[in-house]
């Protein structure tokens, strides 16, 4: 069983958020806020956009805020970060409102840094950052890496840093070769072998979990089993 630590309670976030002096002097001049993936899923069959489109670039354009990662955030703010990077930042949504500075490699994002954050990469930047974002970017890989890509997140970190990492289940499935899902599977897949593979491989990186977010899990009309803007297994740790 997946026991979650602090997960997500819409209700009592939407409270907070709507509450809180320095998201409303901020965010004051969105059309819209959406506190779940639903509510996204609906705004995009009223304004006949297809599902598919990128949200971060659909919530830009009708300006729209998704308030969700903020809950995640908040807890790498708590320890009042110097140097904050988003990897993997794409539309680098979270600038205009926190220090921060955006790294990714795609040539339409609106990075500030055009880098591929990979090993290498880690490397170089061992222990350097106080607060790591990375919202639906390390699961482009096969299931087998999400030990080494968290581990590359947490190498990164300073000594008493944080991370907020998320990812999509089945992305990671979507990367991974047949043969090696039949290899760890077996030929009959099932759901529930999956989450309980991924939750090993997390369990197996010894993280001081702040935060452990399952809303896979949950079926409740504040989740689905893809939830394209946050990922639907999120994680917030602390590096000792």
């Amino acid at each position: 069983m997946i026991e979650q630590i602090n997960p997500l309670d819409i209700v009592k976030w939407k409270k907070s958020f709507l509450n809180n002096s320095f998201y409303s002097k901020n965010f004051s001049n969105y059309n819209h806020i959406i506190f779940s993936f639903q509510e996204m899923t609906l705004l995009k069959a009223a304004l006949h956009h297809t599902v598919y489109e990128v949200p971060r670039r659909f919530c830009k354009y009708y300006k729209i805020l998704d308030a969700v990662p903020y809950y995640y955030i908040d807890y790498l703010l708590e320890k009042n970060p110097t140097t904050i990077v988003d990897i993997g930042c794409g539309e680098n949504v979270f600038k205009d409102y926190l220090n921060i500075v955006g790294i990714d490699s795609d040539e339409s994002s609106n990075y500030d840094i055009f880098d591929n954050v990979d090993e290498d990469y880690a490397k170089q930047h061992k222990n350097m950052y106080d607060a790591i974002i990375t919202i639906n970017t390390i699961h482009f890989e096969p299931i087998t890496e999400i030990f080494n890509r968290i581990n590359l997140i947490k190498s990164m970190l300073t000594s008493g840093g944080r991370a907020f990492v998320s990812f999509n289940v089945e992305t990671w499935l979507m990367h991974t070769n047949n043969d090696i899902i039949k290899q760890i599977f077996g030929k009959e897949l099932s759901l529930d072998e999956v989450l309980l593979y991924i939750h090993k491989q997390i369990k197996n990186c010894n993280l001081n979990l702040l935060v452990y977010d399952w809303p896979i899990l949950k079926i409740s009309e504040e989740s689905s089993i893809r939830d394209d803007l946050n990922g639907n297994v999120r994680i917030v740790f602390e590096k000792e």
